[in-house]
């Protein structure tokens, strides 16, 4: 038996050794086990894969020039990958610009107002419909 099980039982048996007139302590005792058995079990929960039946992403490695990257090639990702790459082209716009605060929600407007302008002119490509939607 290793020292740490020799404690955990030793631990336990404290608990019951506990007079009666001591119940409150004891339970409290129990309590703060189970409870922090539950916290333990849900970071385990939080921590484990998941299916989210989110569509797979491609991953094969891809090279993309985005400077040559076109609105429709962009509207052909499907779900994750499109964000992926809707998110990196976010961060870069806002990189060469110099901004260094990130808006969610004014970064999220713009990004559906690009696939909202992508979707009219699907020959342009995505950095100047981008860059167009940036402050200068």
């Amino acid at each position: 038996m290793t020292d740490d099980q020799r404690r955990n039982q030793e631990g336990a048996r404290s608990v019951n050794r506990l007079p009666r007139h001591h119940s409150k302590a004891r339970r409290l005792l129990q309590a703060g086990l189970i409870r922090g058995l539950v916290v333990l079990s849900g970071v385990c929960v939080l921590l484990s894969p998941v299916s989210t039946g989110a569509q797979p992403v491609s991953l094969t490695p891809r090279t993309i020039q985005i400077d040559r990257l076109t609105c429709a090639a962009l509207l052909a990702e499907q779900g994750q990958a499109r964000d992926r790459l809707l998110i990196y082209l976010n961060g870069y716009i806002n990189g060469v610009r110099g901004q260094k605060v990130w808006d969610e929600k004014v970064e999220g407007e713009r990004i559906e107002q690009a696939v909202t302008e992508c979707r009219a002119a699907s020959t342009k490509p995505v950095l100047d419909v981008l860059r167009g939607l940036w402050p200068r």
